[in-house]
């Protein structure tokens, strides 16, 4: 079967005997009509029903995979330790780009961009803390030039893009036109025009900033703003929240823990990629008005009532802290967590969605926020990952396991053809970045 058509099959009159025999051999070899099924492994091949509604294409994965099977993360290197050379300590990583050469780590916590050789191996920093040419104060994201390896460091407090030869020399900064700061990458498109994220739409209330409705991409140069925006799509909807208000009128606000909130994230070729993960469902939107829905039928992980409880609790004394006496005034924890987390799209014109599986028990962790500090650092609970891939057409290519231990997050991680770049907890809750190995179910490489 093809795996963009669908194809339909007329049945011959023939003799009742013989045809009962004929459609009864049909029904045992052929997918049901509107679904294509991929070559691969009998048991596991991909059966996906495919629809197309003008400019619209729905692909929903019914059973399978086009790799037939679970994919795995093969450790090869990995970066960072406890004690030991300055250069093998990481604090704090805020992204992580690769070229053909050396790992870039950008180590938030240092001020500083760290480089490796693909070995792990500490080659040298980039930068210090400082607001002089070069220095950095809170750089935030990390881009690399596609063709000429340069490197750009946003840093949020000082409002600017600092730019680095490979080697480590500045070059120049870019004025940025705000001094927002947040955890988004930024990334350049098939021109090597760079984008960096911005607020494009100012808020007009308090809760508008506090429900993301603002933010998207916006293109820079030597002179700042280009003029190219990409906003995130507009939705009416809204991320569950608590609030505090203060007394001045302003307010803080922070999600109430495993419910839906708008995902989204951006390709190179400037197509957006989002989705509300109420149900296993997100969009491939093109800049030319192409849209491709990408769905899966949902496996819901549960909300242990303990591990709700604990969240409930870090929430509550995370907002204590700017008002004593704070009490919940949102909605209830969920019983399930989201279908998915995050959308990443990586270098090989993929997709892959990252998913909170159950939670993780830490006996050593803080096991009431309201009376100890240090949960943040040292947390009783955390989600194992689920990750599961798509190609950039819509089709499920496979699951991949993942150790508990990963830490899938878009800004500070890095994925081209097998090789996967990522942060990683190690057994002392300290953060290093890990090189994989993306290996299929075959054992060969994609």
């Amino acid at each position: 079967m093809s795996r963009d058509r669908c194809r339909y099959r007329k049945y011959r009159s023939v003799s009742i005997h013989h045809g009962l025999l004929y459609l009864i051999a049909l029904l045992l070899v052929l997918p049901l009509p509107g679904c294509s099924r991929r070559a691969g492994d009998p048991t596991g091949s991909l059966v996906e029903r495919r629809t197309t509604d003008g400019t619209i294409t729905t692909v929903r994965a019914i059973s399978g995979s086009v790799w037939g099977g679970r994919a795995h993360l093969a450790e090869e290197v990995r970066i960072g330790a406890d004690e030991g050379p300055e250069g093998d300590i990481l604090s704090n990583v805020r992204a992580i780009t690769c070229d053909r050469h050396s790992i870039y780590v950008l180590d938030g916590g240092n001020r500083c961009l760290r480089v490796y050789d693909m070995d792990g191996r500490h080659v040298r920093n980039i930068g210090r803390q400082g607001h002089g040419p070069g220095e950095m104060d809170n750089p935030v994201s990390l881009a690399i030039h596609p063709h000429n390896g340069t490197l750009f460091v946003r840093d949020g407090r000082l409002r600017r893009m600092n730019i680095y030869t490979p080697g480590g020399e500045v070059i120049d900064h870019w004025q940025l036109p705000t001094t927002w700061q947040c955890s988004r990458p930024s990334w350049f498109d098939t021109d090597a025009v760079l984008f960096t994220p911005e607020i494009v739409r100012p808020p007009q209330t308090d809760m508008d900033f506090h429900q993301g409705v603002c933010f998207g991409y916006i293109s820079i140069g030597p002179e700042g703003a280009l003029g190219d925006t990409l906003a995130r799509p507009e939705t009416d909807f809204r991320h569950a929240l608590v609030v505090c208000h203060y007394e001045d009128g302003g307010s803080s606000a922070q999600g109430v823990p495993f419910t839906p909130r708008v995902v989204w994230s951006c390709r190179n070729d400037r197509s957006m990629v989002w989705g509300i993960p109420e149900d296993y469902r997100f969009e491939i939107r093109s800049p030319d008005g192409r849209t491709v829905i990408c769905e899966r039928p949902e496996v819901r992980v549960p909300v242990l009532p303990e591990e709700a409880e604990w969240h409930r609790r870090k929430v509550t004394a995370s907002m204590r802290r700017n008002q004593p006496g704070w009490a919940w005034n949102g909605p209830e924890i969920p019983r399930y967590k989201p279908a998915y987390s995050d959308l990443i799209p990586d270098r090989s014109d993929r997709i892959w969605v990252v998913r909170q599986g159950p939670g993780v028990y830490h006996p050593e962790g803080v096991a009431n926020p309201l009376t100890s500090d240090g949960y943040w650092q040292n947390p009783l609970y955390t989600d194992s990952t689920l990750i599961d891939v798509f190609d950039g057409q819509g089709h499920f290519l496979g699951e991949v396991e993942a150790s508990t231990e990963i830490r899938f997050w878009g800004n500070s991680t890095w994925i081209e053809d097998d090789t996967v770049i990522a942060c990683a907890e190690a057994p002392s809750g300290a953060i290093e970045v890990v090189r994989y190995r993306l290996v299929l179910p075959d054992g060969t490489a994609p």
